[in-house]
This record gives C-alpha cells, structure tokens and sequence, in this order.
C-alpha cells in the first residue's frame, strides 16, 4: 500500500476534529441542524489552519444521506466520494490557475444542471482572491442568486483582494493562528495513534517553528520521523531545523536584565558560528520576550505562554525583573531590527547594534516617574524668589540696570520690590508693591482653594490676563495632558463676566468643545488659569455660532506678540515647513 503523508492522514474528516475553529465549527454545525445553510460561504486566514478543510466537511455535511445530525458520516457514498477527492458534485477548483473569465463563463453555464447523486452540487474555490476583476465581475449575479442546488465554498488567506461585491454576497468566517497548546496537544494525539516516540520539549519546539499552522506542524513531525533514529528529542527538532534551544533565549534575556553586553555579543557569535540563521533566532528571541510582557500586561496566568512549562518558570523569574515601560522600549528597538535583518547583507552587525541599544532600556524612565519629579522640582522652586522672577517680566533696556548687572539679576531684584503684572491686586484692583515675603505662597502655586481668599480682581483684568498668556497656559496644560491642548487652542478665551470666564469654540470646532465636558478636565485647565493669573475663575466652554458671529459680537483676536511667539515656536516651525502652512488669526 501506498504510504500517506501524515498530513494527508491526519486531516480532519469531522468538524469535531478541527484544532481551534470553535468559533467556525459551532456556527456551522448550527446553522446545518437548523436548516439554514448559506449559499456562499468565505474562510479566511493563514495558511495551514483548515480552511479548505473546512469547506470539505461542510460540503460533506450537507450531502450526507445517512447521518441525522450536523456531523457527517463519513461512510455514506457521499462522504467517500467527497474524501477521496472523486465525487462529481463537489469541484474543488484553484484560483490560481482557473482565475481567468473564460473559466468563469464556464462554471456559469455548468451550474445550471443539476447534481448526479448528491442533494447540492458544492464549488470549492480555493485562493479566490487569484481570480481576476473581470471574472469576479462575471461571476457576481450567479453569485448573489445561483439555483437552489449550488453552493459556493471560498477560501483565501488574502482576504482584502477580494473584491467588496463579492465580500457582500458571502458569509465570512475568518479562521485564527491556531495556538501553541494546541498544536502541542494534536501532535502528541497523532504521535500516540502512530506510535511514534517524542518528548514534550519536541513537540514544542516544532510548535514554536510552524507559528500557527497545524500542517505545517504534521509535516515537520513526519519529517522528523525519517530524519531520528529512535525517540525524537529536542535536539533533533533543533537540529534538523536549524532553531536555537530555548536556553540560549532564557541566556540571551538574562544578558540583556543583568546588561552583560559582552555575554550577549558572545551568544550572538556562537549562534552564527552554528550556521544558524540570525534572522530566524532575532524572530524567536521576540517572540520568548513577548510571552514576558504578556506577564507584564496581563498577569501571571499560568498556561498564558506559548513555551513548555520549565520556561514559563523562568519566564515569570525573568518579568520581575523589567519594568513595562522597559520592556515596551526592548520589543521597539528589536522589532525594526528585525524588519532590517530579513534584508540586510551582515544581518550580525544589526542583531549586535540591536542588542546594544536594547541594554540601554535601563535608562528608560516612565512618564509618571517624569511627571513626579517635574513636580518636585516646581514644589522646590515655587515658594520663594526664584518662582517671584518668573513672574517678573524682563527688565526693560536702559531702565536703571548697573553696568555690569545682566538683566536677569536686575529682575530678580526688581521682582522684591514691586509686584509683577498679573499678581495679587490690591482694593482698587491694581498691583500695589509689596515684599515677596508678605505673599504667604507664590502665584504659580496658587490652588483654587486657596485663591478665594485673595482679593478680587475685574472681570476686564482676568480677561486681559487670561487672553494675554493664553498660550503659555496651554503649554503648561500639555506637560500634564498634551491632548487636552490639542482642543484648547481651536478656543479663544472671549470674556470673562461674574468670575465666569468663557472660551468659545466655532461650529467646526465643535468636537473639540464637546471633548472637554470631563469634569477632571474643567478642573485642570482652572487650576492652571489660577496659578498663571492669581486668581479663582470658574471655566466655561461655548460654542458660538455663525450667526452671533456675524451679528455683531466681536471676538478677541490673538494679540501680535502672542502671534509671533506662537510663529517662533520650533514645533510650529516644522510643522509649517513641512505642511508649507502658514499661521493665522481667525477673526469674527
């Protein structure tokens, strides 16, 4: 008897016997028990995870004369014919090579007779998408309303080069990798039925290297019976492939946690001293620190990794011992290594320089931790003279300084003496001077709290002030929530009535006004208003419409050196240079 790849043997005849389609099977099995089979069907996805198997069942399920449930029978003439490829009312055609219109015309015309034996007469297209637009075109009336005896089964694992007419006309169902556990677990089924010797780290390590495909995954097992003489082992599975043994993943992740450069240029070179490909290890060690930030993501969920169980050990050893920022930073600088090593002539030097630059994440640091220490320091800087003459405007040229005397120190000295604009005022609502050490806290430091308690200030002032630093606001904003800037500046702070100010948004911008209605976010941008103007305000964003616009209500433009700050901005700068843009103030 002739021998059958284990591949072919091993195909599933059932829809039970499907590794990881649950999804698939159950729909399918349902909608057969229920009478309500489509006459279209799409599967899609990689290679090797039972597309066209599926079909085939399908096909069988709907034929079969003997079985009353959902299952085939797998012994009816039906089944036999449709299994061993010989049945006249179930085509299975490739897309490949039939992809032309003459081929489509003739299906046309063919599905008008009846089947000979079997209740439907099955089309099984596989890789649809090769067909092409003409004879997509062709085939799309027959498609959407063929005769009561046909049935069309796609399969493609390039589904966005199906035409959308098509797409529409079919029930799709798109099949996943199938998992590492899974494969594992199929391989040794088939090991035990065949009576074939392999260890479990084998098992894993062919798991690893087929990456989803369970066929793959069968063929690398017969394959692997040839190539072993007895028992199949790890190191066959590494041999015969040419993979690298886990441990030198684990020793490679230890290198880059503990910063030993010279340990991990040190594995890098026996691996390609092996004849390894270094392409192929790059690709294993980020899929091994993947499974680490998994743990870092969601948990310690064992069973959650795609490797055996020592690893996933080690694996939970290794997560506690890197940060989620750190790791986010490895897994960026390997992953472009890697799309430059599949094309590189000295694939070592970018795998060396990779590693490299990913010991470095050592010096990452997490924007909370940025945050914190911005904050520290403006709590150490804020109560006292420093926070006074930042307040304090540049001295003006000629205006007193001592020769000798830079300007910096003039208004340091200045800023004791006389309050700054925009400080506290006094009862008849100007700055009156007063020693910094009369201010029981500086103005940048001023909490809303505590600002209802300094004396008021006009509506017109707070406006003035407001529209004046503006922008100096926002950027402060934007070191806590850049996003929130983004929505401020389509605003412009209008008036200021009753300790209310309003920031008016147009009818375009109405979004980013809507964006605004967290109340975390109201808060934040008072709170900044207050520490920048040294007063309580209450914020409220508007929207003003075309017509008030045009009705006679002015709005406050930017004012021109609040327009060429904004054009000196070095971001801004780029951004006009690269979008050739320019900078305007959009009046009412």
């Amino acid at each position: 008897m002739e021998y059958q790849v284990l591949a072919r043997k091993w195909r599933p005849q059932q829809f039970d016997d499907v590794v990881g389609q649950e999804h698939v099977t159950t729909t399918l099995k349902n909608a057969i028990a229920r009478n309500r089979v489509a006459h279209a069907y799409l599967f899609t996805g990689p290679r090797g995870i039972g597309k066209t198997s599926m079909a085939r069942i399908l096909a069988k399920a709907i034929n079969c004369v003997k079985s009353p449930g959902s299952e085939p029978c797998g012994r009816c003439p039906s089944c036999q014919g449709i299994t061993e490829g010989n049945s006249m009312d179930v085509l299975e055609i490739d897309g490949a090579s039939n992809r032309g219109i003459d081929q489509i015309r003739e299906l046309r015309e063919n599905v008008k007779f009846a089947p000979s034996s079997s209740r439907y007469k099955v089309y099984i297209i596989d890789e649809v998408h090769q067909i092409t637009t003409e004879a997509f075109n062709a085939l799309l009336k027959t498609l959407e309303e063929p005769p009561p005896h046909v049935k069309f089964f796609f399969a493609t694992t390039e589904p966005h080069k199906v035409p959308a007419t098509i797409l529409s006309r079919c029930q799709r169902f798109d099949l996943r990798s199938i998992s590492t556990g899974e494969i594992v677990g199929r391989l040794s089924q088939i090991a035990k039925a065949e009576k074939i010797k392999i260890s479990e780290s084998a098992c894993y390590a062919i798991a690893r290297y087929a990456q989803g495909s369970m066929r793959d995954a069968v063929s690398i097992l017969d394959q692997l019976v040839s190539f072993s003489e007895g028992a199949i082992g790890e190191e066959n599975v590494i041999s015969m492939l040419g993979l690298v043994r886990e441990s030198v993943l684990q020793e490679m992740t230890d290198s880059l946690l503990e910063g030993n450069c010279r340990r991990g240029l040190e594995l890098i070179a026996a691996v390609a001293s092996e004849g390894k490909e270094l392409p192929l290890f790059l690709a294993d060690w980020i899929s091994y620190l993947r499974e680490i930030m998994r743990v870092l993501v969601v948990g310690k969920e064992e069973g959650s990794a795609g490797v055996s169980p020592d690893a996933w050990k080690i694996i939970l050893a290794q997560s506690g011992k890197i940060s989620r920022e750190q790791m986010l930073y490895v897994l960026e600088v390997l992953t472009r290594a890697d799309q430059q090593v599949q094309r590189a002539l000295s694939p070592r030097i970018l795998f060396e320089l990779a590693f490299l630059k990913a010991v470095r994440m050592r010096d990452v640091t997490s924007l909370t931790e940025i945050m914190n220490r911005i904050g520290e320091l403006e709590r150490r800087i804020g109560g006292g003279e420093q926070d006074a003459s930042r307040e304090t405007p540049p001295h003006p040229p000629g205006a007193g300084v001592p020769p000798g005397r830079d300007r910096l120190t003039a208004g340091r000295e200045t800023s004791r003496k006389v309050a700054p604009p925009g400080g506290l005022a006094g009862p008849s609502g100007k700055g009156s001077p007063q020693k910094t050490s009369d201010r029981s806290e500086s103005v940048s430091n001023i909490a809303p709290s505590a600002a209802r308690d300094l004396p008021p200030v006009p509506d017109a002032d707070v406006l003035a002030r407001v529209q004046g630093a503006w922008h100096e606001i926002l950027d402060r904003i934007a070191v806590v929530r850049p996003v929130l800037k983004s929505y401020l500046l389509s605003g412009i702070p209008a008036h200021c009535e009753g300790g209310v100010l309003t920031v008016e948004f147009g009818e375009e911008q109405s979004y980013h006004r809507d964006s605004l209605d967290d109340p975390r976010d109201k808060q934040l941008v008072r709170k900044m208003l207050c520490e920048r103007i040294g007063c309580d305000i209450v914020v409220r964003f508007e929207v003003r419409k075309k017509a008030e616009r045009e009705g006679g209500a002015e709005r406050a433009s930017v004012p021109r050196k609040e327009m060429n700050n904004i054009k000196k901005n070095p971001l801004i700068q780029s951004a006009l240079e690269m979008f050739q843009a320019q900078v305007v103030d959009i009046k009412r």
